[in-house]
């Protein structure tokens, strides 16, 4: 989907982060769920709804609408992408 490629481009060379899914249910694996649960609360602040899967809740989950504009999208991926690279050094894979 436009949605998975979108979010998958943007956040490719973000380390530890992973994009996976199916259709329009897209997954966002974060590697804890403590930082899953950041960036989860910061894009409700920002104006997003996401929620958390995964077997410890490290996982972004997205279901966008069929007929996201690209607009959308492309804002959402970016709103993402600077949350992720504003997020504590500490969970930041050291070099």
């Amino acid at each position: 989907s436009r949605a998975f490629e979108e979010l998958s481009r943007r956040l490719s060379d973000v380390p530890g982060v992973s994009v996976r899914g199916r259709g329009l249910m897209i997954g966002i694996a974060l590697g804890t769920g403590s930082a899953a649960l950041v960036i989860q609360r910061r894009l409700l602040e920002a104006g997003y709804l996401v929620t958390t899967g995964g077997l410890c809740g490290e996982v972004i989950v997205v279901t966008p609408p069929l007929n996201i504009a690209e607009s959308l999208l492309s804002g959402f991926a970016a709103v993402l992408r600077s949350l992720l690279d504003d997020l504590e050094p500490s969970r930041q894979p050291s070099p």
